[in-house]
């Protein structure tokens, strides 16, 4: 038999070396002031089962800003286990920040909505309250004016009413012409005794009723309206004045202006307005020596009874001038001359 081979020689196994307890000491310290202080070094961080990174702090906040990183990330130094983020003090104040301003902004945008829609609701109120009515009142008019339910034909228009209440004028007091006397005799001349006082009663009560005819027809002159014409002309706008009720008082206004003021200048201008109902308003003499004097209130009382046509279209104004015949002024200075003897 063959002989065993022995075994090889056991080495002899060196221990491992030894590191100083400081060293040991100052990484363990480091690892802690890595742990304490999140802004040092740089983290890693999974999103959808994928490890990104490394990052530093500064990163991880402002993705906690954007909204891309919750609370409950995994995050983790580099050989250390993963942990959620909210775990750490600096991200979670980030985290709860960020929670803070998103509230914050939610209700700014709330508020803004409901200033925006109580401004747009007073706005359509307004433009409810001021349209609608004259929508309305557009409506209403347009209406009147298609339907047209008056009558405008010239004779309405004649027996309208005039738009001022006139007082009515004076009756006209006309002298009846004396009955002669009458005679039994056959037409000889002589009259039978108490005859002549017989006539002058008879006469005296058929000159009462004449008046009495007279004021009815003058009354029933009144109630009828003015007459109606298209189109007021010159002779008609100054045929008033020549009537004896509108002469008689003017000319008396004048004379006494005359007698009175010895600057009235010799010609004068009479000016009035004439209505579409044939009245005249606005008169006044526009000489400027006469303004204020007493004869301006006078005209116009003397103009007062005035009546002219009634017409169509706009007022008329009327401007007439009078000629004044001042008396001569009697001759001053010595008297020459002797007595006549």
């Amino acid at each position: 038999m063959s002989a065993r081979p022995s075994p090889p020689p056991l080495k002899k196994m060196e221990p491992p070396p030894r590191i100083p307890l400081r060293e040991v000491e100052r990484a363990s310290h480091a690892a802690a002031r890595d742990d304490d202080d999140p802004t040092a070094g740089e983290w890693l961080f999974k999103q959808s089962d994928t490890v990104l990174g490394p990052v530093t702090a500064i990163v991880l906040v402002e993705r906690i800003k954007l909204g891309e990183l919750s609370a409950d990330t995994p995050i983790a130094r580099d050989g250390q286990p993963f942990k959620p983020m909210k775990l750490v003090p600096l991200f979670r104040e980030a985290y709860e920040a960020t929670l803070e301003r998103k509230r914050r902004e939610a209700e700014e945008r709330e508020y803004n909505a409901k200033v925006s829609r109580a401004r747009t609701l007073r706005v359509v109120i307004v433009l409810l309250l001021v349209l609608v009515p004259g929508a309305i009142g557009a409506l209403a008019g347009w209406q009147v004016m298609v339907r047209r339910p008056w009558d405008d034909t010239p004779a309405w228009i004649a027996k309208a009413p005039a738009a001022v209440d006139l007082p009515p004028r004076p009756p006209e007091v006309k002298k009846a012409t004396p009955a002669p006397p009458t005679t039994d005799d056959g037409g000889n001349g002589t009259a039978e005794p108490g005859s002549d006082a017989k006539d002058k009663r008879t006469a005296r009560v058929d000159h009462k009723k004449d008046d009495k005819k007279d004021d009815k027809r003058d009354d029933k002159k009144d109630d009828k309206p003015a007459a109606f014409v298209k189109e007021l002309t010159n002779e008609q706008a100054v045929a008033p004045l020549k009537d004896g009720s509108v002469r008689g008082p003017l000319g008396a206004c004048l004379k006494a202006e005359v007698e009175s003021n010895p600057d009235m200048p010799t010609t004068v201008e009479l000016a009035y307005t004439i209505t579409e109902d044939g009245q005249a308003i606005n008169v006044k003499l526009s000489n400027r020596e006469l303004r204020g004097r007493p004869v301006q209130e006078c005209v116009q009382r003397a103009l007062a009874n005035a009546r002219w046509p009634r017409f169509a279209g706009e007022r008329k104004n009327v401007s007439v001038p009078f000629t004044i015949k001042k008396p001569a002024k009697p001759a001053t200075g010595p008297v020459t001359g002797g007595a006549p003897k």
